[in-house]
């Protein structure tokens, strides 16, 4: 049985993409193992962050699986200037860089990886993150990590034949902990794919149409349309769009939404490998690559803009403006905690552009206006609760979000805000189209699920869809039932 000892889920997020691993349920270290079938087992340990923990966990997994070789493979930064952030090296040699320079080294065994720089590894306890200590490492070192040392202590007792593959993320200077945020993902990728094709491990197959729905949650594109018709319905009067139009409408909607959420995806890559939630998405996980995600976002631009263009002049020449909110969304995290009121605004866009697009005019009719508000406040609030997962995950790594900036109890005080000017727009709406019954209805099931959205004891998924989906889809038939005594 071959072991992968990796630092992190971060670090192993593209493995679980590329390989058919399993976790190993009541271990007392994170274990992942191929199934038993395999022409060649696998298991992975998860060592977490640290000489102590590293030790340990690799002396347990040693103990308990019939591991005959050991892989180390991770993360380490640059001690010298002639070793760049990006690439990949086979470590020779060993030592304890707490012991300074006069630790003893552990040479490494050689079959693997030949084609690679061979450099020698200090391992220690901290982070290195400033140049004085930098340059008291490089006396001893090319590289450092904070694991490797132990990981090898462990093996040599056991008599355990351990290779080293290490990618550069950083230098290891006062700009180190940028530049490991930045090159996490990319360089964790490089690594799972050259132990891979090294020891010709069978890749885990993915269907590429399934991926892609995944990458770009075409599922959610369906709670997005009914709000869309309902802009349509408003720009006909309240009468059925001809079926070309509603036909065009809805091709004009999957395809924004397709170009948004590809370069959310794309943007947000390296973010999203720094946190547990959203590692293991197509790009971190390397199930697919930056080529089929460009590809899917200029497919949805493409398709986007053929529509508009076939819905008349004043629809295309409008069409810009919601293909600039879609592709910079996903930037506001970076600069202000309001970064959710973000995609509501490219979702409003949805039921404006559609009244636009069946009437032919400007400016907005009050009913439209009030669907548009209804539309922003809605998806907004709900990206403020969908955000509390992440919000550690966000003051470590200086990603702007409300729950970051004012913790979790304020941030849904602030989503129940937001929401209850949704409903009231939604009510308003309701008022203004002379409050037909069964429109009422369901009125009052959009106004539940608002409500629901807000209830702590449901699981925060089950809240944020489908409940916010409903939500969306009952408040959009308050206009698409107006019509109805």
């Amino acid at each position: 049985m071959i072991a992968l000892i990796v630092a992190t889920k971060q670090e192993a997020s593209p493995f679980f993409g590329m390989l058919q691993l399993t976790e190993v349920r009541n271990a007392p270290y994170a274990i992942y193992r191929s199934p038993p079938d395999s022409d060649m087992p696998v298991v992975l340990l998860v060592c977490g962050f640290g000489k102590s923990a590293a030790a340990e966990s690799t002396a347990y997994l040693i103990e308990h699986y019939p591991v005959m070789k050991v892989f180390n493979v991770g993360l380490c930064g640059a001690l010298d200037d002639a070793t760049h952030p990006g690439s990949l090296v086979r470590i020779s040699s060993l030592c304890d860089g707490d012991q300074g320079t006069d630790a003893p080294s552990v040479e490494c065994a050689s079959g693997h990886f030949s084609g690679l720089q061979d450099l020698t590894l200090a391992t220690v306890s901290r982070p290195v993150f400033d140049d004085e200590r930098r340059s008291q490492l490089a006396q001893t070192a090319q590289v450092v990590d904070m694991e490797g040392f132990a990981i090898a202590e462990s093996c040599a007792r056991k008599e355990i034949e351990c290779i080293f593959l290490k990618g550069v993320s950083d230098r290891a200077d006062a700009r180190g902990r940028h530049a490991l945020r930045r090159n996490l993902s990319r360089v964790s990728r490089a690594l799972a794919n050259c132990v891979i094709d090294e020891l010709k491990l069978p890749r885990k197959k993915h269907g590429i149409l399934s991926v892609l729905c995944e990458f770009v949650k075409i599922e959610h594109t369906l709670f997005s349309i009914p709000l869309i018709l309902a802009g349509a319905w408003l720009g006909t009067g309240m009468r059925l769009p001809s079926l070309v139009d509603i036909a065009l409408i809805v091709l004009a909607g999957t395809g924004a939404r397709t170009l948004g959420m590809a370069m959310n995806r794309i943007l947000d890559r390296d973010l999203d490998a720094l946190n547990e939630r959203t590692l293991d998405r197509a790009l971190p996980a390397g199930r697919i690559g930056l080529t089929w995600g460009y590809t899917v976002a200029l497919g949805g631009m493409v398709l986007y803009l053929a529509a508009c263009a076939a819905l008349g002049r004043l629809c295309f020449f409008l069409s810009p403006f919601p293909v600039i909110a879609l592709l910079t969304y996903s930037l506001f995290k970076r600069f202000t905690y309001l970064c959710h009121f973000g995609i509501g605004l490219c979702m409003a866009f949805g039921p404006a552009g559609a009244y636009v697009a069946v009437s032919g005019r400007l400016p907005l009719e009050p009913e439209v206006l009030l669907l548009t508000v209804f539309t922003f406040a809605w998806i907004s609030g709900s990206d403020i609760i969908y955000a509390l997962p992440d919000m550690d995950s966000d003051r470590a790594h200086g990603v702007y979000s409300l729950p970051a900036r004012f913790g979790a109890t304020s941030s849904q005080l602030i989503a129940a805000a937001v929401h209850l000017c949704s409903a009231l727009a939604l009510i308003a709406l309701w008022h203004m189209l002379g409050m037909p019954i069964v429109s009422g209805l369901a009125l009052l099931v959009a106004l539940a699920a608002l409500l629901t959205v807000h209830w702590q004891k449901l699981p925060l998924s089950f809240r944020f869809f489908p409940v916010s989906a409903i939500a969306g889809i009952t408040g959009a038939l308050v206009i698409l039932l107006g019509g109805l005594p």
